[in-house]
């Protein structure tokens, strides 16, 4: 492995990361350290600029349905907001308070009938 960050990781820890995403020779793990949202944003705007520049991104309308997308966004001072849109609920794992309280509470998307 090559990598600034190599030197701040030991060998056990090299192994788990090689283990977890099965990376082999000529492969690329991007890492990043900050809060979740600035590294989700940061490496989500890199997939993008690379399916890009890699011609993988195709025209034209290609629906998506997520499932499990997160039900709060956490700020600096640790306040919940909604970070789902206003047609999804709790998806039935967790609700009520916990739902609330926890970083793992998952949105369920609903449709109107």
């Amino acid at each position: 492995m090559q990598s600034p960050i190599v030197k701040f990781l030991n060998d056990a820890a090299v192994a788990g990361i090689l283990e977890r995403t099965g990376a082999q020779d000529n492969d690329l793990v991007f890492f990043g350290a900050d809060t979740a949202k600035v590294v989700n944003d940061a490496i989500g705007a890199l997939r993008i600029k690379v399916g890009q520049d890699m011609k993988l991104v195709k025209e034209g309308w290609r629906p998506l349905w997520v499932i499990d997308f997160p039900m709060f966004e956490w700020d600096q001072t640790r306040s919940a907001g909604c970070h789902a849109s206003p047609v999804h609920v709790a998806n039935g794992r967790r609700s009520g308070r916990a739902a609330r309280e926890s970083e793992g509470a998952l949105a369920k998307a609903t449709t109107w009938s």
